[in-house]
């Protein structure tokens, strides 16, 4: 049995968008004061490495890494009681591990914010 027209549908197909066709993305404005807070911290983590550029916990590698022993949100990003320098292999295994970390106060509650 042979056909002579091709299949039709009876309800056009719907289209799904081209993944080589996307919208525009807009650029997305930073805030000020976002802006400011992160020039400070960098400007900080570079001062810290220089002062402490052996690793805290293997006492082995050059330091990589700024570890916040307390997280980096808000005030936190920037309050040097909570920083380590860590080389970049015992930085993964703090966060690899983190009942370990805990337990040898690499990681720690962050403390109530106002």
């Amino acid at each position: 049995m042979t056909r002579h027209q091709p299949l039709r549908r009876k309800s056009p197909m719907k289209r799904k968008p081209s993944p080589l066709r996307r919208s525009r993305v807009r650029p997305v404005s930073i805030a000020p004061k976002k802006v400011a807070r992160r020039k400070a911290y960098l400007e900080l983590r570079k001062r810290w490495l220089a002062e402490h550029p052996v690793c805290e916990l293997c006492h082995n590698r050059l330091s990589d890494d700024v570890h916040h022993k307390a997280g980096r949100r808000g005030p936190l990003l920037t309050d040097t009681r909570y920083f380590a320098s860590l080389c970049r292999t015992c930085h993964r295994a703090v966060h690899a591990e983190p009942k370990l970390a805990r337990a040898g106060g690499w990681l720690v509650k962050p403390p109530p914010q106002p």
